[in-house]
C-alpha cells in the first residue's frame, strides 16, 4: 500500500513539474511578443519602420535604415529612448571584466553618452554571455559602419 501512495506522489510531483515547465515557457514566449509588440508601438508613434531589432535581457535594440534611427527600450531601467544617429559622433564596444557595453558619443560634448549593456558577469548567466558579447559586436560594427557613411557623405 506504502508502494502505491509514494508512487502516486512521484507521479503528482512528476506531472507539477511538467506544468511549471509548461508555463515558464508560454510566459516566457508571451514576454517577448509583448517586449516585439511594445517596441513596434513605440517606433509607429515616432514614425520609425525598423529594418533591424533584437530583443535581449529585458531590451530592445532597433534601426530604421531610412531615417538612421536607433531605437533603445530597456524595460528594467525604464527607458525609452530614439537616438538620431546624425547626432552621434562615435560608438565604442567597451568590454570590462564583469560587462560589456556599447557606448554612443555624441557629437555635442554636453550631452551624457548612450550606455548600452548587454551583459552583466554578476546577473547573466555564463552560456548566455558569449552569444550576448556577439549581439554587443554585431551593433557596435552596425552603428560603426552608419556613423562612417554618414561622414563620407558630408565629406564628398
Amino acid at each position: 500500500m506504502s508502494d502505491h501512495i509514494i508512487f502516486s506522489l512521484i507521479l503528482i510531483a512528476v506531472a507539477f513539474v511538467i506544468l511549471l515547465v509548461k508555463n515558464y515557457r508560454k510566459w516566457n514566449t508571451n514576454r517577448g511578443e509583448r517586449l516585439d509588440t511594445f517596441s513596434t508601438q513605440i517606433a509607429s508613434s515616432n514614425r520609425m519602420k525598423l529594418s533591424i531589432t533584437d530583443h535581449f535581457q529585458k531590451k530592445t535594440l532597433g534601426f530604421d535604415e531610412l531615417k538612421n534611427k536607433m531605437l533603445y527600450i530597456d524595460l528594467g531601467n525604464n527607458i525609452v529612448q530614439v537616438v538620431d544617429m546624425n547626432d552621434v559622433g562615435d560608438c565604442k564596444l567597451i568590454k570590462k571584466q564583469v560587462s560589456i557595453q556599447l557606448e554612443l558619443n555624441y557629437q555635442d560634448q554636453e550631452k551624457d553618452p548612450l550606455t548600452i549593456t548587454f551583459y552583466n558577469k554578476f546577473r547573466d548567466y555564463k552560456w548566455m554571455r558569449s552569444k550576448l558579447e556577439k549581439k554587443a559586436v554585431y551593433w557596435e560594427s552596425l552603428m560603426s559602419r552608419v556613423i562612417t557613411e554618414r561622414i563620407n557623405q558630408i565629406t564628398y
